[in-house]
């Protein structure tokens, strides 16, 4: 099913959170314990999630030696996979089917006072399900995630939020959820004891909200603050990092600025130059960036929060492709986009989206298999999925180069990486 050659370089509410069996392996079932706890500390460059469509599997690889640890059934194929804030857990979202299911990758650290422990135990498919209407957005502030439920306005399903912890799901639940009164496209980011989540008024045509509200956590919910005063038109994407949370909106940019308990709003404008019709629908960014950066369509704006200013950036180099995919390493330093030759192309984002360079990587795109970035944040490493060559290209985003190719025989259609993140064991 895999090989590998790579080695390692050193709700009636809208969410019911269900207990039930635990989905059994479909192979592997009987593999030992990896590690018996006897080591405080784990080398490892930890696993990679790879969804696969038809059956409906999660494959769990060990990146230090190429096995597949576990394939794991899932109850229907996963539409998109992302990591748990500490990177224990992957998140399966099956958004078609209303639910969400998690993977234990068996890398995790504790804190045990004089000193941190590394654990390595063999991965499993949680018992924990996540059950509401179309699971969409996922934002991760800190050590806390938030997963935007649209719900179904054909169905009478109302939108929602939940917001999990790795801790939360190592005891089967959320830390919090929040149920809202209609149905919308929206996002939620959680920072610390507040979250932002969007309001969508009731009777208006279109689908994406059109406002941010502020609630606050009361134990395993949230009370309703204020809503922004700032309006935000057409609102779709988001991001946050310690100082500032950004919205998409068609007139421009939603900036939410959080001074303690206290959140004040202004509006960046759409720029002069910007294509009829085009505005800002994704937002990135990183915790350790005072600077954001914002998709309109193809066009990659750089947005700076404090001086309330946006400009275009040529990411492109004047070639006439367009964007396939997109991510930002562990610490900021790289953003990631794949074109539609299928060339990955590297910016620095500190330093004014600069170009440090592109590297081909995938040869052939298929309508309907768009290929995925995820990145290791234990090593300088990038992995792409390439549906069409059924694999996955290993980049070493320090040589910027092709350091392995995972193959499978199928085509991978999401993955995520899974380990001990090196900013944790730096502590």
């Amino acid at each position: 099913m895999f090989r590998n050659t790579f080695a390692r370089s050193r709700f009636s509410s809208v969410f019911a959170v269900a207990l039930l069996a635990l989905v059994g392996c479909n192979d592997k079932d009987t593999l030992p314990p990896i590690d018996d706890h006897d080591h405080d500390h784990v080398e490892t460059a930890g696993r990679l999630v790879v969804g696969q469509a038809s059956p409906a599997t999660a494959h769990v690889i060990d990146l230090d030696d190429g096995r597949t640890l576990r394939s794991l059934t899932l109850d229907f194929a996963a539409s998109a996979i992302y990591a748990s804030p500490d990177h224990r857990y992957a998140v399966l979202l099956q958004r078609t089917s209303d639910q969400v299911q998690f993977v234990d990758g068996g890398l995790w650290q504790e804190d045990h006072g004089d000193h941190l422990h590394d654990y390595a135990e063999d991965p499993l498919l949680l018992a924990l399900k996540l059950q509401g209407a179309r699971p969409t957005h996922y934002e991760v502030h800190d050590t806390l995630a938030a997963l935007f439920h649209d719900g179904n306005a054909a169905t009478a399903q109302n939108a929602g939020v939940a917001v999990f912890s790795d801790a939360s799901l190592g005891s089967a639940a959320t830390e919090a959820t929040l149920d809202l009164p209609i149905a919308m496209h929206g996002t939620a980011e959680p920072r610390g004891d507040f979250l932002l989540t969007t309001h969508r008024e009731a009777g208006t045509e279109s689908t994406l909200p059109s406002a941010v509200d502020l609630y606050r956590r009361n134990v395993a919910g949230y009370d309703f603050v204020e809503r922004i005063a700032e309006p935000c038109p057409g609102l779709h994407g988001s991001y946050s990092n310690d100082d500032y949370t950004l919205f998409g909106c068609t007139d421009g940019v939603l900036v939410v600025e959080q001074n303690g308990e206290t959140f004040t709003a202004s509006k960046i404008a759409n720029v002069a130059g910007m294509a009829a019709g085009a505005r800002i629908g994704t937002v990135v960014g990183h915790h350790d960036l005072e600077g954001f950066g914002g998709f309109a369509g193809n066009d990659l704006y750089a947005i700076d929060p404090s001086a309330g200013s946006m400009r275009r950036i040529d990411w492109a180099a004047g070639a006439a492709v367009t964007k396939i995919a997109h991510a930002m390493d562990a610490e900021g330093e790289r953003f990631l986009i794949l074109d539609s030759v299928g060339a990955l192309r590297v910016l620095d984002p500190a330093n004014g989206w600069a170009s440090l360079g592109s590297l081909p990587v995938i040869s052939s795109l298929n309508e309907g298999q768009a290929p995925v970035i995820t990145l290791s944040h234990a090593e300088d490493f990038a992995f792409v999925t390439d549906p069409a060559d059924r694999s996955i290209a290993v980049i070493d985003l320090e040589t910027l180069s092709e350091r392995e190719r995972l193959r499978f025989d199928f085509a991978p259609s999401a993955v995520t990486w899974l380990g001990i993140a090196e900013e944790h064991a730096a502590h």
